[in-house]
């Protein structure tokens, strides 16, 4: 069984594998964000039982399965998970699937993929006095003008919906506002997201080396020339984690960014 999410959506999947009690893994992949990312959804005689996507809890992951956009899934008859962490009914994940894929569509139009918080000069939100959410706080923590709102979802480990829940909210009191994309501003987050996507965790402190051995400041607007100074640094430091071919594969890709960005 297989198919686009467009066609069979999470809630489809989850009510087939249901009705003729399959065991076996639903990878599932499609666009976050912005970003393309793949998944899991895995299920014992027919109930959802774990659920893996980026480094999200359980539940977490399985929820935002449904605010993918775009995307594909394939059933796998037969392999179940090394560990079984979801204990919720398939109804009720069901039910909080559909709420949060509601409250998805509400904020999508205020905070689009690639969107970069700042801190505004004068926050209006704070006349009078503000009262913020935990994750509202969270996100204010990892916000540091430069990573956008993929980087921000994985840094802050609040996860894609949260993050951009939070940054709703935020923009909504006045307290964020968006950072216009120049090239310069935005090379930042899409070098830390292609590095997070390619490497993993590990490599989050490797863009703020290579702007630092570079001589730049993360928020610095940065030339053509200067981004390259970043990548030539970036490259070095990332064959030292995960050794020469891969890090040559994503330096590529880099520098294809690079060429899209600056418009060369």
């Amino acid at each position: 069984m297989e198919g686009p999410l467009a066609e069979f959506s999470i809630t489809d999947i989850i009510s087939l594998v249901s009705l003729g009690k399959r065991t076996g893994r639903a990878e599932i992949s499609g666009q976050l964000n912005g970003h393309q990312v793949s998944g899991a959804l895995f299920f014992k005689s027919g109930n959802v039982c774990q659920a893996t996507l980026l480094d999200l809890p359980a539940l977490e992951a399985a929820l935002t399965f449904f605010i993918f956009e775009d995307g594909y899934f394939h059933f796998y008859q037969g392999q179940a998970p090394d560990r079984e962490d979801l204990k919720v009914s398939n109804e009720m994940l069901i039910m909080q699937g559909i709420n949060r894929l509601d409250q998805w569509k509400e904020i999508r139009p205020l905070v689009h993929p690639g969107d970069v918080p700042v801190l505004p000069v004068k926050p209006s939100g704070l006349n009078g006095g503000v009262t913020l959410k935990p994750d509202d706080w969270r996100f204010l923590t990892y916000s540091n003008g430069q990573l956008d709102i993929f980087a921000l979802g994985e840094k802050s480990k609040l996860g894609q919906f949260k993050a951009t829940l939070a940054m709703a909210d935020l923009l909504k009191m006045g307290l964020v506002e968006k950072k216009p994309r120049t090239p310069g501003a935005v090379f930042y987050p899409e070098l830390e997201s292609l590095a997070l996507s390619q490497l993993g965790q590990p490599a989050q402190n490797l863009v703020e080396q290579a702007y630092q051995r570079a001589g730049f400041r993360a928020d610095a607007e940065l030339t053509l020339e200067q981004a390259i100074q970043v990548v030539n640094h970036f490259r070095r430091l990332s064959a030292l984690l995960v050794g020469p071919g891969p890090s040559e594969m994503l330096d590529e890709q880099i520098r294809g960014k690079l060429r899209h960005l600056y418009h060369r």
